[in-house]
Protein backbone atom coordinates (compact mmCIF):
# COMPACT_ATOMS: atom_id res chain seq x y z
CA UNK A 1 0.00 0.00 0.00
CA UNK A 2 1.02 3.07 -1.17
CA UNK A 3 1.37 5.38 2.78
CA UNK A 4 0.35 8.72 1.07
CA UNK A 5 -2.37 7.62 -1.31
CA UNK A 6 -3.64 4.54 0.88
CA UNK A 7 -3.21 2.65 -3.11
CA UNK A 8 -2.48 -0.73 -3.54
CA UNK A 9 1.08 -1.13 -4.90
CA UNK A 10 0.56 -5.06 -4.99
CA UNK A 11 -1.24 -8.18 -3.66
CA UNK A 12 0.23 -11.03 -2.65
CA UNK A 13 0.46 -14.43 -0.54
CA UNK A 14 2.63 -16.33 1.93
CA UNK A 15 3.18 -19.07 1.34
CA UNK A 16 3.05 -19.69 5.14
CA UNK A 17 -0.67 -19.34 5.44
CA UNK A 18 -2.29 -19.51 8.65
CA UNK A 19 -3.03 -17.17 11.30
CA UNK A 20 -0.82 -13.90 11.34
CA UNK A 21 -1.66 -12.78 14.89
CA UNK A 22 1.09 -11.01 15.64
CA UNK A 23 1.62 -7.32 14.12
CA UNK A 24 4.49 -7.41 11.12
CA UNK A 25 8.18 -6.02 11.85
CA UNK A 26 9.92 -3.54 9.42
CA UNK A 27 13.71 -3.46 9.72
CA UNK A 28 16.36 -3.10 7.52
CA UNK A 29 14.08 -2.73 4.43
CA UNK A 30 12.38 -5.42 5.42
CA UNK A 31 9.24 -6.94 6.73
CA UNK A 32 8.61 -9.71 9.10
CA UNK A 33 5.53 -11.93 9.69
CA UNK A 34 5.48 -14.34 12.03
CA UNK A 35 2.76 -16.26 13.08
CA UNK A 36 0.66 -19.01 14.74
CA UNK A 37 2.26 -21.94 12.88
CA UNK A 38 5.42 -21.05 14.07
CA UNK A 39 6.97 -19.72 10.60
CA UNK A 40 8.74 -16.25 10.03
CA UNK A 41 8.33 -14.99 6.61
CA UNK A 42 10.27 -11.96 5.87
CA UNK A 43 9.28 -9.73 2.57
CA UNK A 44 11.45 -6.76 1.07
CA UNK A 45 9.98 -3.90 1.78
CA UNK A 46 9.65 -3.00 -1.94
CA UNK A 47 7.01 -1.99 -4.76
CA UNK A 48 7.60 -5.16 -5.89
CA UNK A 49 6.47 -8.54 -3.75
CA UNK A 50 10.23 -10.51 -2.80
CA UNK A 51 9.97 -13.33 -0.25
CA UNK A 52 13.32 -13.19 1.11
CA UNK A 53 13.08 -16.08 3.67
CA UNK A 54 10.71 -18.29 5.51
CA UNK A 55 12.12 -19.51 8.83
CA UNK A 56 10.66 -22.35 10.89
CA UNK A 57 10.47 -22.54 14.54
CA UNK A 58 8.80 -25.34 16.98
CA UNK A 59 6.84 -22.49 18.77
CA UNK A 60 3.95 -20.37 18.01
CA UNK A 61 3.72 -17.23 17.87
CA UNK A 62 0.76 -14.23 19.12
CA UNK A 63 3.09 -11.63 20.21
CA UNK A 64 4.96 -8.99 17.75
CA UNK A 65 8.38 -9.13 17.36
CA UNK A 66 10.66 -6.25 18.50
CA UNK A 67 14.27 -5.11 17.53
CA UNK A 68 17.21 -4.56 19.97
CA UNK A 69 20.02 -3.29 18.60
CA UNK A 70 21.03 -5.37 15.44
CA UNK A 71 18.90 -8.44 16.70
CA UNK A 72 15.28 -9.36 16.18
CA UNK A 73 12.95 -10.68 19.35
CA UNK A 74 10.76 -13.23 19.25
CA UNK A 75 8.52 -14.10 22.12
CA UNK A 76 6.36 -17.71 21.68
CA UNK A 77 4.14 -18.90 24.15
CA UNK A 78 6.72 -21.19 25.72
CA UNK A 79 10.44 -19.41 24.38
CA UNK A 80 12.35 -16.08 23.39
CA UNK A 81 13.91 -16.11 20.67
CA UNK A 82 16.88 -13.84 19.76
CA UNK A 83 17.58 -13.92 16.40
CA UNK A 84 20.71 -11.61 14.95
CA UNK A 85 23.85 -12.19 12.65
CA UNK A 86 26.81 -13.76 14.21
CA UNK A 87 25.52 -13.95 17.08
CA UNK A 88 27.07 -16.21 19.82
CA UNK A 89 25.25 -18.09 22.31
CA UNK A 90 26.27 -17.09 26.13
CA UNK A 91 24.40 -18.81 29.42
CA UNK A 92 23.75 -16.19 32.01
CA UNK A 93 24.53 -17.23 35.33
CA UNK A 94 22.06 -16.57 38.11
CA UNK A 95 23.48 -15.65 41.88
CA UNK A 96 21.07 -16.51 44.33
CA UNK A 97 22.31 -14.00 46.28
CA UNK A 98 22.08 -11.10 43.72
CA UNK A 99 18.95 -8.94 42.52
CA UNK A 100 15.97 -9.73 44.67
CA UNK A 101 14.83 -11.72 47.33
CA UNK A 102 12.87 -14.59 45.71
CA UNK A 103 11.73 -18.32 46.72
CA UNK A 104 11.81 -21.42 44.76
Amino acid sequence: MEAKTGREVWRGRLSARGDHWPSPLYADSKIYFSGEKGIVSVIAATRDFQLLAENRFEASFIASAAIAGDAIILRSLTHLYCVAEDYKSTEVACDRGAGRDYQR
